[in-house]
């Protein structure tokens, strides 16, 4: 369509150029020429031209027409003054529509810079306590497979890019205005939710004194909410594009929330275990970053972007011998008091193979853990 529009331009002026150096008996009327100069200028880049002809070009048409009237009897001065109105007809909207895009472009650039996981992690991963090496279950690694399918920001960096070469294959016109970033897709292909925020639910001492830990195995449901939390946790969907193993680009920190869409009343909070137990609060419990084992008492659901700038303490009683058993190879710890109507809950956080390469570990190793409270 360009190589057309810039050709049946080309004719246009050449039938105008000779017009003007040999005029005919009716008179080249100052409506006429306007006529004819919005219409040539509308020619060198069709659609865009046509699209934003009625606000930009033939106003500027229309004004240049006094001068091409003028100028008529120099045939030398057309050409220059149509290429004028072009120019100008087409710069004018490239700085009005472009340039805001241009700087949402740059904020998103310097949000998505090149991460070093060297610089955020501590690697070789080294935690906090020695614990046995457990291979994932083939139920937890049929479900970490699906979260790292084609989902997620890997997925929407790819498609992101596949869909601006089509729009610069596709799109009529040339220079600033054909290679203009369609920025309007940010909020669809990168998402950020805010994070969500949970009740603080205090567990005293005297209840922690009197926590017995069943000698049963925990209901399935249990099972399935933390492997379930686990996943919202890693969030897979924001780990971003890896250039190469030092080099990773978008990526968003694990944090739940990031994926939990429909805050309190979703799935996270209103599934019932085991006879009506509800999710009251969960707690990270860190093993990478200090010495000893930490928790993260975060006032939204954990984000490890909160992680730092959060309150920490040591692991109470409970947590401390779910930690123990965990680490031994034991899968959830729970309890129940004998004085209050809440449930206790300590579940693993075990590397999975995405994990390991990224944090430097063997696949199975324990890095971290939950701390649960459920409630009637």
């Amino acid at each position: 369509m360009l190589y057309m529009s810039l050709l049946f331009s080309t004719i246009c002026y050449g039938v105008f150029a000779k017009r003007m150096r040999n005029p005919a008996s009716r008179p080249l009327t100052f409506v006429r020429t306007g006529l004819i100069g919005g219409a040539l200028s509308c020619c060198t880049c069709f659609m865009m031209t046509f699209l934003s002809g009625f606000t930009i070009t033939w106003p500027v048409a229309g004004a240049l027409a006094i001068g091409w009237h003028y100028a008529g009897r120099r045939p030398s001065a057309i050409l220059p003054v149509l290429l004028l109105a072009i120019v100008i007809g087409h710069a004018i909207p490239a700085i009005l529509l472009v340039a805001p895009d241009v700087q949402r472009f740059r904020e998103i650039r310097s949000a998505m810079t090149d991460l070093d996981p060297d610089e955020r992690l501590r690697r070789p991963a080294v935690p906090a306590i020695k614990a046995e090496i457990i291979s994932p279950s083939e139920g937890e690694s049929k479900y970490f497979a699906t979260l790292t399918s084609d989902s997620g920001r890997k997925f929407e960096f790819s498609m992101l890019h596949d869909n601006t070469v089509d729009h610069f294959v596709n799109n009529p016109g040339f220079g600033v205005m054909r290679m203009a970033p369609r920025i309007r897709d940010k909020d669809y292909y990168l998402p950020r939710r805010p994070p969500i925020s949970q009740p603080r639910f205090t567990v005293t001492s005297e209840s922690v004194r009197t926590f017995e830990h069943p000698l049963r195995e925990p209901p399935l449901d249990l099972e399935v909410k933390h492997r379930k939390t686990v996943g919202h946790f890693a969030f897979p969907q924001g780990w971003g594009w890896e250039k190469n193993h030092n080099q990773i680009l978008g990526f968003q920190s694990h944090q739940m929330g990031g994926n939990i869409r429909y805050g309190r009343d979703d799935e996270f909070w209103g599934l019932d275990v085991d006879g009506g137990w509800k999710i009251a609060s969960v707690e990270l419990i860190g093993l990478l970053q200090h010495p000893k084992p930490t928790v993260y008492m975060t006032t939204n659901l954990p984000r490890m972007d909160e992680a730092k700038a959060a309150p920490t303490r040591d692991p109470d009683e409970f947590e401390a011998a779910g930690l123990k058993a965990v680490a031994g190879g034991g899968g959830l710890y729970f309890g129940q008091s004998r004085t209050e109507p809440f449930l206790r809950m300590v579940g693993g956080i075990r590397a999975a193979k995405a994990c390991a390469s990224c944090h430097g570990c063997r696949e199975g190793e324990l890095l971290g853990a939950f701390s649960y409270t459920l409630t009637k």
